[in-house]
């Protein structure tokens, strides 16, 4: 998808990995993964890694994290 509404979807999933209108926005655009650089500031990986009911990860290395909404 383009325009602004997957950005902000995006922005929303890595800020707020739980939560029902999180929940929602990976329904509607149908996200497999989330996939985020541990090194980036404005996104918590751990807040994913914190949630085991609501993510699975699936790959990690010393600078990647990638989780497959449950």
């Amino acid at each position: 998808p383009s325009g602004k509404e997957p950005l902000l979807a995006a922005d929303r999933i890595t800020h707020h990995p739980v939560g029902a209108r999180t929940e929602a926005l990976l329904d509607r655009y149908d996200i497999r993964y989330v996939a985020l650089f541990k090194g980036y500031p404005g996104a918590h990986w751990r807040a994913f890694d914190r949630a085991p009911d609501a993510y699975e990860k699936v790959f990690e290395n010393g600078a990647v994290a990638v989780f497959a909404p449950r």
